[in-house]
Parts: C-alpha cells; structure tokens; sequence
C-alpha cells in the first residue's frame, strides 16, 4: 500500500485502528511522516484522528505508544496462557504438512493410516541401519509424495521423522518459541524457555511393545536431536 502511495495511486488511506496500520511507535512516525511529504492523509476511524489536521501528528504518536503497549500486554497474556496449558500437559500442535496426523473437530491428534505406513516404513528402514538418501531414493521410486506434497525426499526432511516423539504417542512441548513480540518471529528453544514433555498425549504411530522398547526409541529421538545441533 506504501508503494502504491509513493507511485501516486492513492490521495487518501483509510484505517479501522492505529494498531492496524503499524507495528510499533516508529513505524507508525516514519510511515505517515513519508504519506504527509506526498500530502496523503491518513484516518483512523476507531481514534477520529486525521493526520493532515494540526494535533493529529501529536494526538497519533501517543495513541500508537498505547496501542504499543496494548500489543505487548495481549502478547504476554498469550504466552502465559500457553505456558499454563504446557504445565497441565495439555498438548497444542500444528499438524499442517505433519504426516500421520490430522486433528478432529475437538482438535485432538488423529492417525492418518494411509501416511501412518509410510511413517512406519521409514522409521524401520532408520532403525535397521539404511541411508538416510537410500530411504529418500527408495520412497521417490515407489512416488511416495512428501508432507508437503513434493515427489523430493531430501535427507534432513527423512531425519526428522525418527527425531520426533509425537510418532510414539509423546510431545515435547515448546520446542519454539517467540522472541519478539512485534515481529512474531519464533525460534528454536535451546534452553531459554521452559520444555514439558508428556507421555500418551495421542494414539501411537510407532508402537512399543514395553517400556524397553518404548525407551530405546525415546534415546534414538533424543540422539537424533543432539546430533542435529
């Protein structure tokens, strides 16, 4: 929308909220400071402020540092409420391009069988000691699509099917986690947040039969992982 405002398209750019047209207080400055040097005006509706009119620059930098605020407020909320739901071991997961699994309207994991097999299939070829590229070789023979779709099975997509715990009926929660609550950007939890880890959260995959086996597939997961780092 800045774009197409720079190029001369648009005179006028009307926006529900402050907290719609920016992320934070700068932003907020610098972009209506570049509309009001094309003398564009900006409108929000929800605080009535007009940036052309003579307070509106003023009243709008105040308002943006509220709504700032409010986002950060909303966004720790988030994060204790899903810190909460760890520590009762209730298990959140995305289950987008997450083969062997869907979700039910209840939202609980549900096994996908047709992709359970090819979990199962993969996860025995690991165990028995074939390459990580003779797997991936040996599904593209057979047109065994990926998660995502795609007839490529590359080696590190393959190495994470025996590093996950959810195939044996486990999660390990927050494995990710949001470091800047403005950009939403997540990354991989080494340490720096609590984990949980909850056993028999959801039907099993890889199925164990005792506790030994059970435990020799959670040291394969967590091997897997040390290797990876």
């Amino acid at each position: 929308m800045i774009d197409e405002c720079m190029e001369g398209n648009i005179d006028l750019v009307i926006t529900k909220s402050i907290s719609r047209f920016a992320r934070n207080t700068l932003d907020c400055q610098k972009y209506i400071r570049q509309l009001k040097d094309k003398n564009i005006s900006v409108f929000f509706e929800k605080e009535n402020i007009n940036t052309m009119d003579a307070k509106g620059e003023v009243l709008l930098t105040i308002m943006a540092s509220l709504a700032q605020q409010e986002s950060q407020s909303l966004s720790q909320n988030v994060k204790l409420g899903l810190q909460y739901r760890y520590q009762q071991g209730k298990v959140q997961v995305n289950h987008n391009r997450f083969m062997g699994y869907t979700k039910d309207e209840e939202g609980n994991l549900i096994i996908v069988h047709e992709e359970a097999e090819i979990i199962k299939r993969i996860y025995r070829e690991y165990l028995e000691g074939k390459s990580l590229a003779g797997i991936g070789r040996d599904l593209e023979k057979d047109g065994i699509l990926t998660a995502a779709g795609k007839p490529r099975w590359r080696p590190e997509t393959i190495k994470k099917i025996p590093m996950n715990e959810k195939y044996i009926g486990d999660a390990l929660l927050q494995k990710t986690f949001t470091v800047d609550f403005l950009t939403k950007k997540r990354v991989k939890n080494e340490g720096r947040v609590p984990q949980y880890y909850v056993e028999n959260s959801h039907e099993v995959i890889i199925r164990a039969d005792g506790n030994v086996m059970k435990y020799t597939i959670q040291l394969v997961c967590f091997y897997a992982r040390l290797m990876k780092r």
